[in-house]
């Protein structure tokens, strides 16, 4: 991976890092409902700028309600429900294996073995700091965000499949798609009036958090994220997703006070060796082969 997608694609895990901390902020204010719904609601004013994605109607639909309907729905109910939003961010990461896992079945990529060994590693990571968490996660939370894992693994298939598309216009339209959804969800689950009184008692910082999600975390972060997709094999962009909880432990520790134990630390350092190895192992074992090769001619 050339340095500056590898620049990039740290911007978004940072910011998607961040992200769960401005949700749960959010989601302090309202229903997940109408927080999807106010968070989607932005995009309306953006189709204006660009052009729409010359996809098939049904492919355009599929993404838009696999991806940002049904994905955040779920997280955002699985936070509603027990949820911690430091957890919340590394138990969403399982996107990382079901995605390389979607990918070796239905896109027909090859499965590397460093790809296996990094992940296995920054698995373990991800396992020690999950061990030593707060037991106040609700079992319906953790399938809540599980679902929702999974559904971002699809939409990254999707993604993949939607080549020789521009990844701004994509990620602009598609995003109207689930206003309907939460909007009905919103009137049916909490009713108008839940909705009139979200808007009324709004304040600078909710706005700030809508604000946040859709256009940053959003927009700017599924169009890179989409475009490295697309570039490099989804074995070598997916588990960086992976580095999200690290950023998202950090955030909770400056902006709202949380401990971050040793443990933390530790699973975080094991989170990264094993990108490492997904990352830079081919230029590692490509390094040490021509190593040994000098070495071998060197003794003739």
């Amino acid at each position: 991976m050339q340095i500056k997608d590898l620049l990039l694609i740290l911007s978004v895990i940072a910011l998607w890092g961040l992200n769960f901390i401005i949700m749960k902020i959010g989601m302090s204010y309202t229903t997940p409902f109408i927080f999807g719904f106010l968070r989607f609601l932005p995009f309306v004013f953006l189709l204006f700028f660009f052009k729409r994605p010359k996809i098939p109607l049904k492919m355009f639909i599929a993404y838009g309600f696999v991806l940002y309907f049904c994905q955040f729905a779920l997280l955002l109910f699985g936070m509603n429900l027990g949820m911690p939003a430091g957890m919340a961010s590394m138990v969403l990461q399982a996107q990382a294996f079901f995605t390389v896992f979607f990918a070796t079945f239905l896109l027909g990529e090859s499965f590397r073995i460093r790809s296996f060994i990094g992940l296995c590693v920054s698995a373990s990571g991800l396992t020690l700091i999950c061990l030593q968490a707060d037991a106040s996660i609700t079992i319906i939370g953790l399938i809540f965000t599980l679902a929702a894992s999974s559904c971002w693994a699809m939409g990254n298939i999707l993604m993949k499949k939607l080549t020789g598309t521009d990844m701004k216009s994509l990620t602009v339209w598609t995003g109207v798609v689930p206003l309907l959804p939460f909007l009905i969800g919103s009137l049916v689950i909490d009713g108008p009036e839940a909705i009139v009184q979200t808007i009324h008692s709004a304040d600078i910082i909710f706005v700030c958090a809508i604000l946040y999600t859709s256009l940053i975390a959003t927009i700017y972060g599924n169009t890179i994220w989409g475009g490295l997709m697309r570039k490099y094999n989804v074995s070598t962009v997916a588990p960086f997703s992976l580095l999200v909880p690290i950023f998202g432990l950090s955030a909770a520790a400056i902006i709202l006070g949380e401990h971050l134990s040793y443990i933390d630390i530790i699973g975080a350092f094991i989170v990264m060796l094993g990108l490492c190895v997904n990352v830079f192992g081919g230029r590692i074992i490509q390094f040490l082969k021509q190593r040994s090769r000098k070495q071998t001619n060197s003794t003739k």
